[in-house]
């Protein structure tokens, strides 16, 4: 008897830790796609906001990304993204295997990625967002 309830209850504790230890979806798997730029602001440059549509877009593939102007490549290579975290948990993305380059870190938030160029903040490095296209 005690094993008819227990194993049942045993088995449900399997199914919920496995799937509670399901992997999050990683940064580098939520890039892959088209964002098209909406936002930057950066040290003393004022902030400039761009409309929907405006043909400035960021392409990302698994291993590849391009620059693009309205549709036109205008800047393509390889990039990673690597453990290297900055404070406030965001993964740093390195361009063309250059990590002697300023730092760029990115956030993806639901449509949203924001890149920090060179610092984690507006003020002392370069801000740009965009939105999934």
């Amino acid at each position: 008897l005690l094993m008819k309830i227990l194993r049942p209850l045993l088995l449900s504790f399997l199914v919920i830790f496995a799937v509670s230890s399901c992997k999050k979806e990683s940064d580098d798997l939520r890039i892959v796609g088209d964002w098209e730029i909406r936002y930057y602001a950066g040290g003393l440059l004022p902030g400039a906001q761009f409309p929907d549509g405006n043909g400035q877009v960021l392409r990302f593939s698994e291993t590849t990304y391009q620059r693009l102007q309205n549709g036109a490549v205008i800047k393509s290579g390889t990039y990673q993204i690597v453990e290297e975290k900055f404070w406030a948990g965001d993964h740093r993305i390195v361009f063309d295997e250059d990590l002697n380059a300023l730092p760029d870190y990115i956030k993806i938030s639901k449509d949203k990625l924001t890149i920090f160029s060179g610092a984690p903040v507006s003020l002392d490095g370069l801000e740009t967002v965009y939105e999934r296209n």
